[in-house]
């Protein structure tokens, strides 16, 4: 037998067989570019030492700096000049003029004045309006604005006095009263009552 040669030299090598024995390299963490900062405007890193490493790569620690940097942000929007904004609804109010309107392609249009509105009532805690019981001074824009005809307006009902319904009532006998109760209960079907 004849011994064959090696025909390892007729086999390509691959490009990176040399460095097969090396371990593969760490991969490098790439972060995004940030804006370019001007000269005097750099951002300070606020770092609260608790635990004796001021590592923001920790995202124990980021997410703490981050919900401080949140909460200082929030109450810094509720407050303005030491006051309690979310108390102190006034601020927010725009205030008008008495008895200022507006006219708007020929309509008058009358704002919601709170001034004029705490007059006649009051906000509760759930912020319904709650009238002030005074029946004698009502006003109504649109309920002025209605004409009512004369001609209608006689017709809807008369007034009777309270002295007449007593004198109806005294007429009525006992058998009278029995004869309308009577008169009811044969309009009704069964099982009405």
């Amino acid at each position: 037998m004849e011994e064959k040669p090696p025909r390892s030299h007729l086999k390509r090598h691959l490009f990176d067989d040399d460095d097969s024995n090396k371990p593969p390299a760490q991969k490098r963490i790439r972060f995004p570019k940030g804006k370019k900062v001007k000269p005097g405007e750099e951002a300070v890193n606020r770092v609260d030492v608790e635990d004796g490493s001021g590592n923001l790569q920790d995202p124990r620690l980021a997410a703490k700096e981050r919900s401080k940097r949140r909460n200082q942000i929030t109450t810094e929007l509720f407050t303005e000049d030491g006051r309690g904004m979310l108390n102190d609804i006034t601020l927010a109010e725009v205030a008008y003029e008495d008895n200022e309107n507006f006219i708007d392609d020929g309509i008058q249009i009358e704002p919601f004045n709170l001034d004029k509105e705490r007059e006649e009532g009051y906000f509760d805690a759930d912020g319904n309006f709650v009238e002030y019981v005074n029946n004698n001074g009502i006003k109504d824009a649109w309920f002025d604005s209605v004409e009512a005809d004369v001609q209608y307006t006689g017709k809807a009902f008369t007034k009777t006095n309270g002295e007449d319904n007593d004198v109806v009532e005294q007429d009525l006998s006992a058998q009278d009263i029995g004869i309308i109760k009577r008169r009811i209960a044969n309009v009704l079907e069964p099982g009405e009552t």
